[in-house]
């Protein structure tokens, strides 16, 4: 096991992300701490995200403690909400039980505090009994599915995006900027920067744009199932409309990664998900209902 190190003067920052060097450290710490967690390809997509707010402790340099609390433009239960979701929560092993995390939590509440409707994260089992010290309480999320409809062909298929090129970024994050909340129960609005990091950084290979829709979609046919991730747009339309250009012959089953509300989906077969550990802290909307947080909206 580690020993602790001595205690010394740390240097504390917040909402650094714009200053390149101090991302880079953010980034490896990041990739340290989370193995297989790059930053690199929503860095490099070369837009600005000023929601996303770091708040860290160096030590001569480095960065050894982080918890990042960005601001989130939800639309839930039918109205705006503005929320802050927390995430990348570390501290290197040799400086922990120091207090580190405790801290920053506490110097993000008070950043927010009176601007934010309420707070959210997504814990682990390792983690989910450190964030009720916080005031966090778990609530429960659902999972959404339904059986697909009769497969028939689009009459313009869907075109892969590809954010090598500039046009497809630009493109997508237009949409994604403009965007309505893709469920009207619980969703994000007019806001890229979680969005981007998903198309970026988890989904590169699952992007698609509907011309006929000016709508974005990750999406990907497995086996027979097709997942649909998010619909990205200023219009959402239904899945009889949509899916001709995303489904396929062989698909049976449809898993929605968001409430498919505006997809007039019917029957919709909605069951606790069991894996999920969702924990807000404040007046959280839908709380004693079935909802899920898109996963796109997961940081």
């Amino acid at each position: 096991m580690p020993t602790a190190t001595p205690p010394r003067a740390l240097e504390f920052r917040r909402d650094y992300y714009r200053d390149p060097t101090a991302r880079e450290k953010l980034n490896a710490f990041a990739g340290e701490i989370f193995p297989g967690l790059n930053f690199s390809p929503w860095n490099d997509l070369g837009f600005e995200f000023p929601e996303y707010v770091p708040f860290s402790f160096f030590d001569r340099g480095r960065l050894v403690a982080n918890v990042s609390a960005s601001a989130m433009n939800l639309f839930a239960a039918g109205r705006e909400v503005a929320a802050v979701q927390i995430g990348t929560v570390a501290t290197r092993p040799a400086y922990r039980r120091q207090g580190l995390i405790r801290r920053l939590m506490a110097k993000a509440h008070v950043h927010w505090a009176g601007r934010r409707d309420f707070f959210f994260l997504f814990a682990n089992e390792t983690t989910a009994d450190f964030y009720q010290r916080f005031g966090y309480r778990r609530v429960q999320e659902h999972a959404y599915r339904a059986t697909a409809p009769t497969f028939r062909p689009p009459h313009t298929p869907a075109r892969r995006l590809d954010l090598s090129r500039r046009a497809d970024r630009e493109l997508l994050h237009r949409l994604a900027e403009r965007r309505i909340a893709v469920s009207a129960r619980l969703g994000v609005h007019h806001q890229s920067w979680l969005l981007m990091f998903h198309a970026a950084c988890v989904y590169p290979s699952r992007l698609f744009y509907l011309e006929e829709f000016d709508l974005a979609a990750i999406a990907a046919v497995d086996g027979d199932m097709l997942r649909l991730i998010d619909l990205v747009g200023e219009r959402i339309p239904t899945l009889e409309e949509i899916y001709p250009s995303l489904g396929a012959p062989a698909v049976k089953t449809i898993e929605f990664g968001f409430m498919p509300d505006r997809l007039r989906v019917d029957p919709l077969n909605v069951v606790p998900a069991p894996d999920s550990l969702v924990f807000v802290r404040g007046d959280f909307p839908l709380e004693g209902e079935p909802f899920q947080f898109p996963l796109t909206s997961q940081a």
